[in-house]
Parts: structure tokens; sequence; C-alpha cells
């Protein structure tokens, strides 16, 4: 396991813990320290993310890259502040994105049977999503949130405590 790995998965696991409390904090624009926390959320996400798939690369597939790619894209364009501008919001844009992209390398996750838990985590948050975009299920957008938490915390578990091949 890389340093890279190991920084991405303990810095997920922050991430996907602070998303989960973060439920639970009213959102008050142009609040400074909302905003550090949001970004440091985001920042564990993406290097949560990159440390899942170096630690599954070997054995995905063109639809768990494909996945990573488009996961990846999203989640650096929502690290930072997120303006409104040419009438698009750009954290949902960028948020669907990367809730999008998960979702796809999720699935090759299952198919090939590597960090099950994180993976359904993560399908789970883009179909709570979904139905949050659509007011079809109360407080979706808290339970899409939540998942999406839940599932950094298992796959940066999943890697930290992984044993190493062929010692």
């Amino acid at each position: 396991m890389t340093q890279l790995q190991k920084f991405g998965a303990l810095f997920g696991v922050i991430g996907g813990a602070l998303r989960i409390i973060a439920i639970f904090i009213p959102y008050a624009p142009e609040t400074a320290w909302l905003e550090a926390l949001y970004a440091t959320i985001d920042l564990g996400f993406l290097f949560g993310l990159i440390a899942a798939y170096l630690a599954t690369a070997d054995i995905l597939r063109l639809p768990g890259f494909t996945g990573f790619i488009i996961a990846l894209s999203g989640v650096a364009s929502i690290v930072g502040p997120d303006p409104q501008m040419f009438g698009i919001n750009f954290y949902w844009a960028g948020s669907s994105v990367f809730v999008f992209g998960l979702a796809l390398l999720s699935v090759d996750m299952l198919r090939t049977r590597q960090m099950p838990l994180a993976a359904s985590f993560w399908i789970a948050s883009a179909l709570t999503g979904i139905a949050s975009t659509f007011g079809a299920v109360p407080f979706a957008f808290e339970i899409a949130g939540a998942a999406l938490g839940c599932g950094f915390i298992a796959s940066g578990k999943s890697i930290l405590t992984r044993r190493p091949t062929g010692a």
C-alpha cells in the first residue's frame, strides 16, 4: 500500500464522518468556518476516491475506470466555494457528476466483489439523491449525504485494514 493510499483512505474516513456531521448543521451562506468544513469534506472525498480506485484498479475494468474519471472530475469541481453563474448551480452540477461517476464505479466494484459495503452505500446515495430531486422521499438529501459519508468510511476502513498480499 502506498503512502497516497493510506493518506487517501484516512482522509476519506474523515471526510465521510464530517459529511455525516454536516447533515445536522444548518446551511448559512458565506460562513467562513462552514465553507472550510465543506472544503475539508470535499478534499476527503477527493483523496478517498483516489485511494479507493488505487486499491481496486488492477481488478476493475473499463466501467470502473470510466466511473472513477467521471467521479474525480465531479468532486474536483466542487472543492472550494461553489458559485452560481450563467444560471447554473455549480455545486449541484458537480455533485451530480460526482455521484453518477461514483455509482458507475460502484457497479464495477460490486461486479468484481471489491469493497462491496462502500459500493452499496455509494449506490444508495445516488438513488436517494435522485429521489431528493423529485421530493419523493422525506429527508432524501440528508439520507443521500449520510450514505455517501458511510461509503467513504467503509472504503477507508477496508483499505486501511487490508492485509498485504505476498507477505
